[in-house]
This record gives structure tokens, C-alpha cells and sequence, in this order.
């Protein structure tokens, strides 16, 4: 009960911070259009789900071109360009703190595939995620935050 309070508490006063024109943080000014927030809450509790626009836009009330018109204007970026992200983010998260095989971690954050997987991993962190989990590779490849 307080938790969802201070949830409440929370979402307003970053509201009222973005609406006073300092929000320089993209998703930030997604919580202005509780709607767009909606779509984030999905696609960050649950990134393996099989999120698509559609879906996405029908968690936002509104019409796919309007959403996806909407979710780019606010964060700079498309819907599944962000949920790849959080994808791959929460996949460098896993390979730092947990054993599981790459096989299952894919799958935990939303990879059918292994190799897609590794293929998208490499590109956006420069590494492999076997390389990325023993730390070798290229030492210019930094992890996402």
C-alpha cells in the first residue's frame, strides 16, 4: 500500500520536474504522457515478453502510428530499439551476476535465439556475451550501463 504511494509520489514529482522544462533525460519526459509510461512499465517489468507495436500501443490506449509517433518523439528512439535495449542491458546485468548458460539467459530476456542473441550482444556492447562475462575481448568495449 505505501509502496504504490510513493510509486504515485515519485511519478508526479519527476512529472512536475520534466514539465518545469530541466528533464534531459529522454525517458523522463516519457512520464509527462502517462500513456507512454504504461508502455515502459510493460517492457521494463517484463522484457522477455513478446512485446510488439501493436501490443505496445494498445497498453498506451492509443492507435500504432500514434504511439509509435509519440514513444520516438519523447525518447529519441523507436519502441523495439528500446526494448532491444533494455533487453541487451539486462542480459550484461545477467552475464555479471549470475552462471546461467547464454542459451537460457537469451531466452530470459526475450532471444528465441542464441545466435540472434549474441549477434545483437556483440553489436551493441562490442564484445561476445561469453567474452563479456569473462571480461576478454577488446578492452576499448565498455558495459552498458
Amino acid at each position: 500500500r505505501y509502496r504504490a504511494l510513493m510509486q504515485q509520489c515519485l511519478v508526479l514529482l519527476l512529472r512536475r520536474h520534466c514539465a518545469s522544462g530541466e528533464c534531459h533525460v529522454p525517458w523522463l519526459a516519457a512520464l509527462e504522457d502517462a500513456r507512454l509510461g504504461e508502455a515502459l512499465t510493460a517492457m521494463l517489468d517484463s522484457p522477455q515478453a513478446a512485446h510488439t507495436l501493436e501490443r505496445l500501443a494498445t497498453v498506451s490506449r492509443m492507435s500504432r502510428s500514434a504511439f509509435a509517433q509519440h514513444f520516438t518523439t519523447a525518447l529519441r528512439q523507436t519502441p523495439m530499439e528500446f526494448l532491444r535495449q533494455v533487453r541487451l542491458r539486462r542480459a550484461a546485468h545477467l552475464l555479471r551476476t549470475t552462471d546461467q548458460p547464454i542459451k537460457t539467459l537469451a531466452a530470459s530476456v526475450g532471444y528465441e535465439s542464441r545466435s540472434h542473441f549474441s549477434r545483437s550482444f556483440k553489436a551493441f556492447h562490442g564484445v561476445s556475451p561469453a567474452d563479456y562475462r569473462t571480461g576478454t575481448g577488446d578492452e576499448s568495449a565498455t558495459p552498458a550501463a
